[in-house]
């Protein structure tokens, strides 16, 4: 499980989303790659096959590779206050989780994917 504070991710999301566009003929180019890196950070990325752009937010503790839908995580992040802490699990090979307080309960929201297989080999 990732858990970022909103406000870190808001900044990378933005850098990433010059990228990444929502409307493409492959999914998997619509996507935010969260993936701990050689040097045990947790990297997030979006590529458009031409230009890939990586961000690098603190450690990445118990964190699994997974795809996230930039347009859903986006749209999230944008409705969270910037001191929210949001969490981002795999749930299965094509869904995460999101979760993030609501009304002072904690939920998860269920967000539709591609397969971490289908990223690009740079």
């Amino acid at each position: 499980m990732i858990e970022l504070p909103v406000g870190d991710l808001k900044g990378v999301l933005a850098g990433i989303g010059k990228v990444v566009c929502g409307r493409n003929t492959l999914p998997v180019l619509g996507t935010v790659k969260f993936a701990p890196d050689a040097n045990g950070c947790l990297s997030i990325s979006g590529t458009d096959l031409d230009t890939q752009v990586t961000a690098q937010l603190g450690a990445a503790q118990n964190c699994e590779p997974m795809l996230v839908p930039l347009e859903s995580l986006s749209r999230l992040v944008k409705s969270l206050p910037a001191s929210e802490l949001l969490t981002i699990r795999k749930a299965d090979k094509t869904h995460a989780l999101l979760g993030y307080q609501l009304g002072g309960s904690r939920v998860e929201q269920s967000v539709e994917s591609v397969s971490l297989e289908e990223w690009p080999v740079a």
